[in-house]
């Protein structure tokens, strides 16, 4: 998905630039001599990328990157935290679609995230903003990369045995098998370790999930251990990694 994307860009980019696959066989050949290039195999449309990565870097380079993410949050002390990942994400180009649990929206407000990610954020499953189609469904559909931070016990335990009871977990199931999937657990240590939440973990790389693990300090309970969100730079780095998979 994320390579159509980069194709639909660049197409995009050919018709602001005044649709360079129009130019003629003579400057086909010419940017070829320039280049020293001979091979006469490339299509108008392979020319004309080669001019836009040539001459247009920056821009081309700027729409690579750009995804669409959607952000799942659930109720964790650290759910504030989301408003951080969501600007780092913004600023770097990226589409970013928020989705809550009821529970996450006691630790941070709706609205927050609304002004931040410039989107709408969901938040009832049951509530369908678009007449036309099947909210839970199109946000799959949409996305290019599907990350629950941070990811409570429950919310876990719920993933990994396939309930669609909220808009996380709804859209989670509902993902197309090739959309990558991030989470980044958040929890006190004795629930982190628990075997119940160990064995759902597993689970959830069975399903092709990959885990952004938790760091060792103190909680917000008190205790030292390992459980608390793994810091923003962290996550960023995992997304970005995890993006640039999708595009080799």
């Amino acid at each position: 998905m994320l390579l159509e994307k980069v194709l639909i860009g660049i197409e995009q980019t050919l018709l602001l630039l005044n649709d360079l696959t129009q130019i003629n066989s003579e400057q086909h050949t010419a940017y070829l001599v320039e280049k020293n290039d001979y091979q006469t195999a490339y299509s108008k449309q392979e020319i004309a990328e080669l001019i836009i990565k040539e001459k247009f870097k920056d821009l081309f380079l700027e729409r690579k990157v750009m995804a669409h993410i959607t952000l799942a949050i659930t109720g964790s002390i650290a759910s504030y935290k989301a408003a951080d990942l969501i600007s780092s994400l913004k600023k770097q180009g990226h589409s970013v679609s928020v989705l809550m649990t009821k529970a996450a929206t006691d630790f941070i407000q709706p609205l927050t995230l609304q002004v931040l990610s410039q989107n709408l954020v969901h938040l009832d499953v049951m509530q369908e903003p678009y007449p036309d189609q099947v909210n839970h469904i199109e946000r799959g559909k949409e996305t290019d990369l599907f990350i629950v931070a941070p990811a409570t016990a429950n919310t876990i335990a719920k993933l990994a045995h396939g309930f669609a009871d909220n808009m996380v977990t709804s859209t989670a199931l509902a993902l197309p098998d090739n959309i990558p999937k991030l989470l980044a657990p958040a929890m006190n240590t004795k629930m982190f370790t628990h075997p119940a939440t160990q064995a759902n973990l597993k689970t959830l790389k069975s399903y092709g999930y990959e885990i952004i693990s938790p760091k060792e300090s103190l909680l917000a309970c008190g205790d030292f251990g390992r459980g608390a969100l793994a810091d923003l730079e962290i996550i960023i780095e995992r997304i970005k990694e995890t993006l640039n998979e999708q595009t080799l």
